[in-house]
């Protein structure tokens, strides 16, 4: 894997000046340990930059000459179920209606509902669900890896 020498000074600046993302570490009692991503002007790419952040008044930043890693960002979709407890008597009834989302606007008039077993996608343009498609959980996954692999 490329990689690229940053001093001390460069990777303070690199980590001031061309931060892209930051992700933040386990804090101790003083510092958190971040890696910062970093897009270098002159040549174009990206690198994984690691410093410690001061976390009082009193602690300075520290920075280190490092060999960094280049890197490239992929993404992926990740299905994700939640469970809420809900009440079960009537005047519970407001509550247990506003976390039962019924259906998800996705962009370009095309929406997705929760059918138990199934997810329902469909268009609307206003005048009704048009062109809908019940994915089972198996057609799920196979859409979601199709996803994944055009990235």
């Amino acid at each position: 894997m490329p990689r690229r020498k940053f001093t001390e000074s460069e990777a303070r600046e690199a980590i001031w000046e061309n931060e892209v993302d930051l992700i933040k570490g386990e804090d101790r009692r003083w510092t958190r340990t971040n890696t910062t991503i970093v897009k270098m002007k002159d040549d174009g790419k990206y690198y994984e930059l690691h410093w410690e952040q001061g976390l009082t008044e009193r602690q300075e930043n520290m920075y280190e000459d490092q060999n960094a890693r280049e890197v490239k960002k992929i993404e992926r979709t990740v299905i994700k179920t939640e469970s809420y407890w809900v009440g079960i008597n009537e005047d519970d009834k407001e509550q247990n209606e506003a976390l039962d989302v019924k259906s998800k606007y996705l962009g370009d008039s095309v929406y997705a509902e929760d059918k138990g077993p199934t997810v329902l996608l469909y268009t609307d343009n206003g005048d009704g669900q048009k062109n809908r498609i019940f994915m089972e959980s198996s057609v799920l996954v196979s859409f979601i890896n199709f996803i994944n692999k055009r990235k």
